[in-house]
């Protein structure tokens, strides 16, 4: 699908951007920390959508708990030597849509009706004591929907249906989840010039995330990286949430 390519874009943009993105990597640091302090035990951490690590401090998490497992579609070389000066740092590659191969097998036999959407497969979250959904939940869709846009003709409404099917099955299993869940997310994408808005688009395809705690810019793309005047910014919002029955 266009996983690995995506993935290898992310870290050159993180290369060319780092000084604008650290706003958004230092903030979205001290709210996994922040997690992490509110967790009753400390044995496992389960971050989904780990990506470069710029945005995760796994030191401090490989310090605090007896596990953390590191879960994303692909994990890029860079990231795979970085988990590897932790001893108690694991890798899982995981489509956590769990849609993928549904999706496939559903364009190959034909494809009619609505695109079937699973539930989300958020691997060992029911031991996990900490579970990260970072920056991921807006990405979910995307490679999906540029598969299913090859498919038997299905166009809107329908793909955006599926879409927001998968982000709010992610919504749902990570609710499920007995430990305390920190939930980062973009909630709004903004172009601009110099201080004013040009355009606003939703990530989310009308998902309403719920009450945050917080929320903050991320400036992904600031001039000239995709255009000379204009940027593109992420308007970001978190929340902490805390099961009344942690795991054992």
């Amino acid at each position: 699908m266009g996983y690995l390519h995506g993935a290898i874009a992310i870290e050159a943009r993180y290369k060319r951007c780092a000084a604008a993105w650290q706003g958004h990597t230092d903030k979205s640091k001290a709210l996994i920390l922040e997690a992490a302090d509110r967790c009753q035990n400390k044995k496992l951490a389960v971050v989904l959508g780990s990506g470069i690590l710029s945005d995760i401090p796994l030191a401090e998490l490989s310090a605090t708990f007896e596990r953390v497992e590191l879960i994303d579609v692909v994990h890029l070389a860079s990231a795979r030597k970085t988990a590897k000066t932790f001893e108690n740092v694991g890798l899982l590659s995981s489509d956590i849509t769990g849609a993928a191969e549904i999706l496939q097998q559903h364009i190959l036999m034909g494809g009619s009706g609505p695109i079937p959407v699973p539930a989300a497969i958020l691997p060992m979250i029911e031991d996990a004591d900490l579970v990260v959904s970072a920056s991921v939940l807006s990405q979910l869709p995307l490679v999906l929907l540029e598969t299913a846009r090859k498919g038997p003709g299905w166009k809107d409404p329908a793909l955006v249906d599926f879409a927001r099917g998968i982000l709010e099955a992610h919504l749902t299993a990570l609710d499920k989840a007995p430990g305390t869940v920190c939930l980062i997310t973009e909630v709004e994408r903004q172009y601009y010039q110099f201080d004013e808005i040009i355009e606003a688009e939703d990530p989310l395809f009308g998902l309403n995330v719920g009450e945050v705690d917080g929320e903050w810019h991320w400036e992904i793309a600031p001039p000239p990286e995709i255009d000379p005047r204009q940027g593109l910014r992420h308007r970001m919002a978190s929340r902490i949430t805390t099961s009344s029955h942690p795991p054992s």
